[in-house]
């Protein structure tokens, strides 16, 4: 248990080789893969389906997720590999992101409250809004949510304290020695939240 960041980055060596790589920052098991080289034109497309299973694992849906490079993009700006693993996964956990999104609407800027122990509230309001007929089985909406500069900033701004917590119980339990335990490494945009790298300090 903990926060699990993970991300889908273009990495290059000095020598100009580029590579597909995924990155899950997580306080007591962080994992890191070489999806593969990116070689030629139409490499990208072909490893996309793979890094996209590694960022989202088959049994739940994450509650903040964005296009790092362009923040602001809509549902049909989001690539169809991605957005057909989202469904994918949804179908599989018998998540329905209808359901799901209302309760990260209710929960809007609490991330505390959406991850609570206890889940009842939670899926009663996510049984109530379930609609399996809503349009493109509601990923607009859902991803209308999470991509949200509200909830990505509420969910950013509580890692620290989410990343600490979970070192903290490992230590008091007396675990913590069973892990390779690490602070916090923030290795984002020069201005430490999502936007393109280019002038990062223009109005």
């Amino acid at each position: 248990m903990g926060p699990t960041v993970t991300s889908t980055e273009l990495c290059a060596l000095p020598d100009g080789t580029e590579y597909l790589m995924h990155y899950r920052r997580h306080p007591l098991a962080p994992f890191y893969r070489v999806v593969g080289a990116v070689k030629a034109e139409g490499d990208m497309a072909q490893m996309e389906i793979e890094a996209n299973k590694l960022l989202i694992g088959d049994e739940s849906l994450p509650n903040v997720l964005l296009l790092w490079e362009d923040p602001e993009a809509t549902a049909a700006d989001v690539p169809k590999a991605l957005r057909d693993r989202v469904i994918e996964v949804a179908e599989h956990s018998g998540r329905d992101l209808v359901g799901r999104s209302a309760w990260i609407s209710e929960t809007m800027g609490s991330p505390w409250e959406f991850a609570a122990v206890d889940q009842t509230e939670a899926r009663r309001v996510e049984a109530a809004a379930s609609d399996a007929a809503a349009p493109d089985q509601g990923f607009a909406t859902w991803w209308q949510l999470v991509s949200s500069f509200e909830n990505v900033v509420a969910n950013f701004r509580n890692l620290p304290d989410a990343w600490d917590g979970t070192l903290n119980t490992q230590r008091v339990y007396g675990n913590l020695r069973h892990f390779d335990a690490g602070p916090l490494l923030v290795t984002y945009s020069n201005m430490g939240m999502p936007g393109p790298e280019a002038e990062p300090f223009a109005e």
